[in-house]
């Protein structure tokens, strides 16, 4: 899940899936299967998960991109740079010229500045922005953004989500647009049926002269992952992502179908929320029974094929911020678990009951047998509640759950992450800190990995959040999720694509792969 997106990270192609393909051809249509609906297009208001962030990807640009190593380059904008002298509290934003909406109005300062002041008073989208003031304009193509800190990774904030720019039209719309987007992405909409497909139709005004090559994408919902990788594979679809194991194995045996992995992507985790109905899981040895409890490497081994890897913290082995051995991890030990269920019920009289919430997706539902298996055997009595993704993601952000399957984290600039994270976003009536844990130490961390821009003070920085949510319980950590993008062989440059001055992009991030360079034959 991905609120802002959060859907991930830099890509290692196991089959041969990024190689060129030849002349691009102009023309033509293809099927894309997404994993789940989203309940709006409007990047301030609307929650975005990985089938959200594709179909934005394909009607909005964002200000500013990722490059192959997962470095932050502009994308819509033409630069960010801070401005000498303030110590990353002031930055001068310029604007590419010469690029429309969708409706032809101009991509300007005084559009940009809408929407980042749109998600400043968003509630959804306000706790990302908490510290940056409203933009000033400074001329047609020029903002001035201010801080109320140092903030060396401002411009990554402006990657996914929160940096798509949508028309103001759109934003000042009754309703927000939310189901009839207008943006400057390679594609405007032509159709949207909600939790059936969105069809998008080729932009002729485009500003990267010869994109997109693509006539039309239809945006099909399948969200069974068997279901899709069938149809992938009878050619009823053309183009598809997928975190399943089996699918990728099945996708690599196919000579009909490349794939392209990502190792160093989201995380699949146990959030244990501390503020949860009953209030149990605010006594820490509550949580240590949970974290005591779960067998990880048997849950791995229950649902991997031997791609995935077991996780102790926000990053892959491939990310270059991964802390490796330096981070640890409460092991499997059911007998320590069951003394702390003893402990704690024996001091309080009561039973520990908590309910394990997750979509009705057949891993998961698979993944919280295994969970409820593992707290039965130690005392802890628990359920299974399955609610489709939007209503989960409001149980999140509301705090109504106990404990959450999630699927998150891993961005290459793990200040996007951050917002997740902070103790002032967990007392939020839409609190994106999921777990609810404050821990001022945390937070001065994240602080104080925001103000530099050295790699190596960043990566220590993390490695120590991490151990100290660890040390928590507020996360059970399960597996690094290896996304894969699988397509037919008659689509091609899926994972291959520019920034629009000449660098190469990100293949994919968290699931999600651009458009505009897409052609079929």
């Amino acid at each position: 899940m991905a609120v802002l997106a959060a859907a991930c990270g830099s890509g290692s192609d196991d089959s041969g899936g990024n190689e060129p393909d030849g002349e691009p051809q102009d023309g033509g249509e293809i099927v894309a299967g997404l994993e789940a609906e989203t309940d709006g297009l409007n990047p301030t208001t609307n929650r975005w998960a990985v089938a959200g962030l594709q179909i934005a990807a394909a009607v909005f640009d964002p200000l500013m991109a990722y490059n192959d190593e997962g470095e932050v380059r502009p994308y819509l904008a033409e630069s960010m740079e801070p401005v000498e002298g303030t110590d990353f509290t002031e930055w001068t934003l310029k604007i590419r010229p010469g690029i429309t909406f969708h409706d032809g109005t101009p991509v300007d300062a005084a559009a940009v500045k809408r929407n980042i002041d749109g998600h400043i008073d968003s509630i959804l989208t306000q706790s990302v922005f908490r510290g940056l003031q409203k933009p000033e304009i400074v001329d047609d193509l020029t903002l001035s953004l201010k801080t109320d800190f140092p903030w060396a990774s401002l411009p990554a904030l402006f990657v996914n989500q929160t940096g798509y720019v949508a028309a103001p039209s759109m934003l000042d719309a009754e309703d927000g647009g939310e189901q009839a987007p207008v943006g400057s992405g390679p594609f405007k909409l032509e159709s949207r049926t909600v939790d059936s497909q969105t069809v998008v139709v080729k932009n002729e005004n485009y500003w990267q002269e010869g994109l997109p090559h693509l006539d039309k994408i239809t945006f099909r919902i399948v969200p069974d992952e068997q279901q899709r990788s069938t149809a992938l594979a009878a050619g009823d679809i053309d183009l598809t992502q997928t975190d399943r194991d089996e699918e990728v194995a099945a996708f690599e045996s196919n000579p009909d179908i490349e794939v392209f992995l990502a190792t160093d992507d989201e995380e699949e985790n146990l959030y244990l929320n501390q503020d949860n109905p009953n209030g149990q899981l605010a006594d820490e040895r509550v949580r240590e029974a949970v974290s005591y409890a779960v067998d990880r490497e048997g849950h791995n081994d229950l649902l991997g094929s031997g791609v995935t890897e077991v996780a102790d913290s926000a990053w892959g082995p491939d990310s270059k911020f991964y802390p490796g051995d330096s981070v640890t991890h409460i092991p499997y030990d059911p007998e320590k678990a069951e003394e702390l269920v003893d402990e704690y019920e024996s001091e309080t009289g009561e039973q520990i009951e908590l309910d394990l919430l997750t979509t009705p997706n057949p891993d998961n539902a698979a993944s919280m047998d295994f969970i409820k298996e593992n707290l039965d055997a130690v005392g802890i009595d628990s359920t299974i509640t399955k609610i489709e993704q939007s209503e989960f993601i409001s149980q999140l952000i509301g705090g109504t759950y106990d404990i959450a399957l999630v699927r998150q984290f891993g961005d290459p600039d793990p200040d996007v992450d951050a917002v997740w994270w902070f103790s002032e976003n967990a007392d939020e009536a839409v609190a994106l800190n999921f777990v609810r844990n404050r821990d001022p130490e945390v937070d001065r961390l994240l602080m104080e990995a925001r103000a530099t821009t050295d790699f190596e003070t960043r990566r220590d920085l993390y490695a120590e959040v991490a151990q100290r949510q660890n040390d928590a319980a507020v996360y059970v950590r399960l597996y690094h999720t290896v996304w894969a993008v699988a397509w037919r062989n008659n689509v091609h440059s899926v994972t291959e694509w520019e920034l629009p001055d000449g660098e190469t992009g990100l293949p994919i991030v968290r699931g999600r792969y651009q458009t505009a360079q897409i052609w079929a034959s």
